[in-house]
This record gives C-alpha cells, sequence and structure tokens, in this order.
C-alpha cells in the first residue's frame, strides 16, 4: 500500500522507530519521497548531535546502521517464515470441512475458522508490536544510562 509520496509503508523505518549507527541513536520522525529518493527525517537521542533534526537519504541510513552492526559484530539475519505449520493447518481445516456433507455449512465453518485465525493473527502482532515498543525503550533508557556512566567516569 503507498502513502501519500507514492512510497510504500516500511516496517523498518516507521514513524516513532529507533535505530543505531556510529554518530548515535536516532528516532524516525517522517518517512517521504524528494526527488526521486527515499529520504528520512530522523532526530538524534545520544550522540554529538542530541536533539538535533536531520533528513538523509534512506539507503545511505540503512548503509551506516548496517555497517556500524558489522563493526560490532551485530549483524542481524531476517529469518524467512516457515510456511509448513500453516499449511499443516489449512489441512486440518480442510479435512474437518471435507467431513460437512453441507456446502452452506462447509462455507460458514470455514469463514468461522478464518475469523479465529485472523483474531489470533491480530493479537500477535499487537503482542510483537508491543514487546518492540518495550524493547525500544529499554534500549534508549540503556544508552542514557551508558552515557551517565561515561560521564561520571570521564
Amino acid at each position: 500500500m503507498a502513502n501519500k509520496d507514492g512510497i510504500g509503508k516500511s516496517k523498518k523505518y516507521a514513524n516513532n522507530s529507533i535505530h543505531e549507527n556510529a554518530s548515535g541513536t536516532f528516532i524516525i520522525l517522517d518517512r517521504y519521497k524528494k526527488d526521486d529518493d527515499i529520504m528520512l527525517k530522523f532526530e538524534w537521542l545520544s550522540g554529538e548531535n542530541t536533539g538535533q533534526v536531520d533528513e538523509n537519504k534512506e539507503v545511505n541510513i540503512n548503509s551506516s546502521i548496517h555497517k556500524f552492526q558489522v563493526s560490532r559484530g551485530n549483524v542481524t539475519i531476517q529469518d524467512t517464515p516457515k510456511a509448513e505449520p500453516i499449511f499443516d493447518k489449512i489441512g486440518q481445516i480442510l479435512d474437518v470441512v471435507k467431513g460437512i456433507p453441507d456446502d452452506r455449512m462447509k462455507l460458514e465453518t470455514l469463514l468461522t475458522l478464518l475469523d479465529k485465525q485472523q483474531n489470533t493473527l491480530e493479537a500477535l502482532a499487537e503482542q510483537v508490536a508491543r514487546l518492540q515498543q518495550d524493547r525500544d525503550a529499554l534500549f534508549v533508557k540503556q544508552q542514557q544510562l551508558i552515557e551517565k556512566l561515561i560521564d561520571k567516569i570521564g
């Protein structure tokens, strides 16, 4: 789904997502298109530029984050979701539905099962979003505590 600028939504660089590169930690304020480039507007939460609002190309930000992670040995590899359990579940549902003689009952049963699956997926998505927010908040607090500790030591 495209937004007002004709660019797709980004899970990675969604508004209020927090990231870190060699210059510090920053929060994404906006993602938009400018002269055929996707741009990010962000505010520094730590580092030399704390409180400063900057903008840069998304590809440059992505590169700087990746280079920082590689330098720290923290490269994350995104796991691809495994489709096997989903296909197993679909097979179980189809086995149940095949045993129902009435076509209308088959349809109603399928709709009920799909509704339950959708509710489960929505609940899981909300839980993941909460966990990500908690993780991001903890990360910011950790960075702030590290900076305070460095200030006291130095």
